[in-house]
């Protein structure tokens, strides 16, 4: 999936869970982003994690968060 978000431009998603994190990559900036409440219509989210171009950090933290979630409900 693209979208456009008018801080770091056109973006595509990785990757998303079933909670409300998303990783995102963002081509104009080229760096990895991992976010919350991605909304595709605006390109909005409510908390963004930039990794530069460190996908395995990127990754990691991805995973961490989502598992951190499935437990908690």
């Amino acid at each position: 999936m693209e979208f456009e978000n008018k801080g770091i431009g056109r973006c595509i998603v990785l990757k998303e869970s079933n909670t409300s994190y998303s990783l995102i990559y963002s081509i104009t900036a080229q760096q990895f982003v991992v976010v919350s409440n991605l909304d595709l219509k605006t390109g909005n989210w409510l908390h963004g994690t930039y990794f530069n171009k460190d996908i395995d950090k990127a990754l990691f933290y991805f995973n961490e968060r989502t598992r951190d979630l499935k437990y908690e409900r």
